[in-house]
């Protein structure tokens, strides 16, 4: 089950008036840093799905679409005997939004894995993302 977050960090968003597609008249561009913490310790690896909700509340009828994109923001190694050689990752393996039926926002879906080598500890603790929402208002 992935870890809803709530707390997502600098929240800031904008919306335009636009004119189509599917009858879409405007736009939400939402930025911010998920907090989402994963460590992976001692030739581990480490995957975990995190989701939160974004933009402003709409109906079915309202959503049109909604796209995102997320980027690891804060990522560390810790090597404190480390072999010379250190093979260790961190990613965002996929993320994707979509209209949410409960809440009527737009929900954010990213996965991150994490690998650590020998005798180190490979951690993520934030996720920068930005996401797209089309919507119509108002017709």
């Amino acid at each position: 089950m992935p870890v809803r977050l709530t707390n997502i960090e600098n929240l800031q968003q904008i919306e335009a008036v636009v004119s189509g597609p599917d009858n879409a008249n405007r736009l939400f561009i939402v930025t911010g840093v998920a907090p989402a913490n994963l460590s992976a310790l001692h030739n581990q690896t480490q995957k975990e799905t995190f989701t939160f909700l974004i933009g402003p509340i709409l109906t079915r009828r309202q959503f049109v679409k909604a796209i995102a994109t997320a980027s690891l923001n804060r990522v560390f190694l810790f090597a404190p005997s480390a072999p010379t050689s250190i093979s260790n990752s961190w990613l965002v393996s996929f993320v994707d939004a979509d209209w949410d039926d409960e809440s009527g926002q737009v929900e954010v879906r990213f996965e991150v894995s994490v690998s650590s080598g020998p005798n180190t500890t490979s951690t993520v603790t934030g996720v920068s993302f930005q996401a797209t929402i089309l919507a119509e208002i108002g017709s």
